[in-house]
C-alpha cells in the first residue's frame, strides 16, 4: 500500500442541474503524513479532455496519522452540459478528490456522475441572425445584369454589337489571330457578362431574386411556446412574389474539429422538416416542434467540439428547379418551470 490512497463515496450518481451532490472522501493512511490540502471539485471532460469547475472545495489540510480519515462534502450540480454519449461527441462530469501530501506522495480519486434534465424544462431559442423584413427589397444594381453594356440592350442590338465585334477582330487581324482572340475574348466577357454566363447558382439566385426579392428569415417564442416546446417561424418575401413551396428544417448536430489535415466529424442529433404557409402576401408562417430538452442537448462548445442547432429555410417556385436557401445557427438554452409552491412543473403545464 502507498503512503496514502483516497476513495469516493457518493450517495447518488444521477443528478439534475442544480441538485445538491453529497458524498464523502476517505483517506487511507499506511504511514504518518503531512497533508497540504484535500480538495474536491467538479471536471468536465469533452472526449478526454479535462475542463475542472471553478467551485473547488477543500475539505482539510492538517497531519494524517496512519488509518481512515473521512470528511464529507456537498456541491450544487452543474446547469451543463448534460451527459452526452454521441458518436463523435463525449461530454460528462467526473468528482475528483485530490490530495497534496509530502513529502511526493498525492493521490487522486475520480467518480464519475451522472448529469441529466428534468422533463420539467423548457427550451428557449435565439437565432444568431434575425431577418429584418425591410431588407426583403433588392437593389436593382444586385439583380441586374452587371456588363457594361447588357443592362441596356435587348436582343435585336445584341446582333448588332456582335456583328462590331467581328469588325473589330477584322480590324486588328494585322496583329495576328492570338491578338484577335484575346481582344474579343475580352470585349465579350465585359459588354456581355451577365448571371446567364455567371454560375448557375448565382444565376437561379437572381433570377429567384427579380421575382421574390431576398427572403427575410424570423423567428419568435412566447413564454407559452417555450412552454410547449416550439417557436414560430416566418420568412418574408416581396408581397408580389408568386406562389412559393417554402420549407423549414431544423437540424441538431455534434461536431468534432479534426487535425488540420483531416475533416470534422459530425453526427446527426435531430432533424425534423415543417412546411410554412402563406398567411399574409409576402408572408410565410409556422411553427416549428423541438425535441425534448432531456433527450437532445442545448448548444455547446468546448475543446473544439460542439452541439450546433440550425434552421434553414428552402424556398422554391413552380416554375424553377433550383432552390433558394436562408438559415441561420439558433443559440438554445433550458429553462425551468415553477409551479405555485415552487416545484418543477411538467412542460406544457398551463
Amino acid at each position: 500500500m502507498s503512503r496514502c490512497e483516497l476513495d469516493i463515496e457518493l450517495q447518488d450518481e444521477r443528478y439534475f442541474p442544480g441538485d445538491m451532490i453529497r458524498g464523502r472522501a476517505t483517506a487511507r493512511v499506511a504511514r504518518p503524513c503531512d497533508c497540504k490540502r484535500l480538495t474536491v471539485g467538479l471536471v468536465l471532460v469533452v472526449n478526454g479532455m479535462h475542463q475542472p469547475s471553478d467551485r473547488l472545495q477543500q475539505l482539510c489540510s492538517q497531519r494524517w496519522e496512519p488509518g481512515e480519515h473521512s470528511y464529507p462534502f456537498t456541491m450544487r450540480a452543474p446547469d451543463g452540459p448534460v451527459q452526452h454519449l454521441g458518436e463523435h461527441l463525449d461530454v460528462h462530469w467526473i468528482v475528483v478528490a485530490l490530495a497534496s501530501v509530502s513529502p511526493g506522495a498525492d493521490a487522486e480519486a475520480k467518480v464519475p456522475v451522472v448529469l441529466r434534465m428534468p422533463e420539467s424544462i423548457g427550451l428557449v431559442v435565439l437565432p444568431e441572425e434575425q431577418g429584418d423584413r425591410d431588407k426583403v427589397e433588392v437593389p436593382p444594381d444586385h439583380i441586374e445584369p452587371r456588363g457594361l453594356l447588357c443592362r441596356h440592350l435587348r436582343s435585336g442590338s445584341l446582333a448588332l454589337a456582335s456583328a462590331a465585334m467581328v469588325g473589330i477582330g477584322i480590324a486588328i487581324s494585322s496583329s495576328g489571330p492570338v491578338v484577335v482572340g484575346l481582344v474579343s475574348g475580352f470585349l465579350a466577357g465585359l459588354l456581355f457578362r451577365d448571371e446567364y454566363t455567371a454560375e448557375p447558382l448565382l444565376a437561379g439566385q437572381r433570377a429567384f431574386e427579380r421575382s421574390a426579392g431576398r427572403p427575410q428569415l424570423c423567428l419568435e417564442q412566447s413564454s407559452q411556446q417555450v412552454r410547449s416546446n416550439a417557436f414560430d417561424c416566418t420568412v418574408w418575401v416581396q408581397p408580389s412574389a408568386p406562389d412559393l413551396d417554402v420549407q423549414v428544417t431544423l437540424t441538431v448536430e455534434e461536431r468534432v474539429a479534426g487535425a488540420s489535415d483531416t475533416p470534422d466529424e459530425v453526427g446527426c442529433l435531430f432533424a425534423h422538416t415543417e412546411p410554412l404557409r402563406l398567411s399574409a402576401p409576402g408572408c410565410y408562417r409556422g411553427t416549428v416542434p423541438l425535441p425534448p430538452a432531456h433527450r437532445v442537448p442545448v448548444s455547446f462548445q468546448c475543446f473544439g467540439s460542439t452541439i450546433d442547432w440550425k434552421l434553414a429555410a428552402r424556398l422554391r417556385m413552380q416554375d424553377q428547379e433550383s432552390d433558394y436557401q436562408v438559415g441561420t445557427r439558433l443559440i438554445v438554452r433550458t429553462t425551468v418551470f415553477l409551479d405555485q409552491d415552487n416545484n418543477p412543473a411538467g412542460v406544457g403545464a398551463q
